[in-house]
C-alpha cells in the first residue's frame, strides 16, 4: 500500500549525475554482501504511515540510503559529490536509489542555483536544480499489485 503525504513548504533539490551508470543488480549484490539483516523501522518512520502532511525538517531528519556504505568505496566520487553538496549548504544530501545520481536539498532557489553554478564551473557532470514543494495530492491509499499496476483501494 502506498499513501500520499504532502510536504509542508518548498525546497530546492540539486541533482548531480557524474556521467556513469551503476548497474542495479550489481548494487543490490554489494548491499546484500555487506549487511546481515534489514534494520527495523524507527518509531518516527512508523509514524509517517499515519501522517498526511510532514515538514521538510521531519523528513530530512530521517533520510538515509543503505546503498551509500557499500557503493562509496567503489565510487569515491559519489561521496565527494555528497560532501560537496553539504559544504555548499545543502540541508541533506544522499545517493538517489542505487545511484549514480546524488541529490542535495536546499532551503532556497538562490542556494540551489549557487551550488549548481559552482559544481558546473569545474565539472562536466549533469546537474539540475529543481523546485520541490507542497502539492495537493489525493490522500487515498493506493495498492501496488504484483503486475506492476497501480490500483486505487
Amino acid at each position: 500500500e502506498v499513501k500520499a503525504c504532502s510536504l509542508k513548504g518548498e525546497r530546492w533539490v540539486v541533482l548531480v549525475n557524474p556521467g556513469f551508470p551503476i548497474q542495479t543488480k550489481w548494487a543490490y549484490k554489494q548491499l546484500s554482501s555487506q549487511r546481515e539483516a534489514v534494520k527495523p523501522l524507527g518509531e518516527f518512520t512508523k509514524r509517517i504511515d499515519r501522517e498526511l502532511s510532514l515538514s521538510w525538517e521531519e523528513v530530512i531528519g530521517i533520510m538515509e540510503n543503505d546503498f551509500e556504505p557499500p557503493l562509496f568505496p567503489f565510487y569515491p566520487i559519489l561521496g565527494f559529490i555528497k560532501d560537496t553538496l553539504l559544504s555548499f549548504g545543502a540541508q541533506a544530501a544522499l545517493l538517489s536509489g542505487s545511484g549514480a545520481t546524488v541529490f542535495g536539498i536546499f532551503r532556497t532557489q538562490e542556494e540551489a542555483r549557487q551550488a549548481s553554478t559552482r559544481l558546473r564551473h569545474d565539472t562536466s557532470w549533469r546537474i539540475f536544480d529543481i523546485p520541490m514543494g507542497s502539492t495537493d495530492l489525493p490522500h487515498d491509499p493506493f495498492h501496488v499489485g504484483s503486475s506492476s499496476q497501480v490500483s486505487k483501494v
